[in-house]
């Protein structure tokens, strides 16, 4: 699994997360649905593409991800933070749709879910100097 979690392109921060959120004894079908949700998240940050069509991906990867031991609202959380990273590093253009999962939707959902406000705090930060370190120096 650490292989595959090099290879996902995902930086350290989410990497690390998805290790401890991850269900004990995942299959390679759950961790297939998703990558591929991710994916789906990722690519829709970049075009006009909704993810609204993978629904049902999304509902069979919460239940396995619950049967197979893990915990929904860890999945949940992976999910957001990787969609806020992604509309964050590839920002729409103004007057594009976006502001859905902007900071102040992700600190609500943040507050709602009961996470720790601090994580969220060391998150931002990371998208933050993630975002920098791709500027031209």
């Amino acid at each position: 699994m650490r292989s595959a979690l090099r290879a996902s392109g995902l930086p350290g921060y989410l990497r690390k997360l998805f290790a401890q959120a991850a269900p004990g004894r995942m299959s390679k079908r759950t961790g297939e649905l998703l990558r591929g949700h991710l994916v789906l998240l990722v690519h829709a940050s970049r075009s006009d593409d909704s993810v609204l069509d993978a629904g049902d991906a999304f509902g069979e990867l919460r239940s396995r991800w619950a049967v197979e031991g893990g915990n929904t609202a860890d999945l949940l959380k992976l999910v957001r933070m990787v969609d806020y990273r992604a509309q964050a590093l590839h920002a729409p253009v103004a007057g594009e749709p976006g502001e859905e999962t902007g900071p102040a939707a992700l600190a609500q959902f943040w507050a709602t879910s009961g996470h720790d406000i601090e994580e969220l705090s060391g998150f931002l930060a990371d998208v933050d100097q993630e975002a920098a370190d791709w500027l031209p120096g």
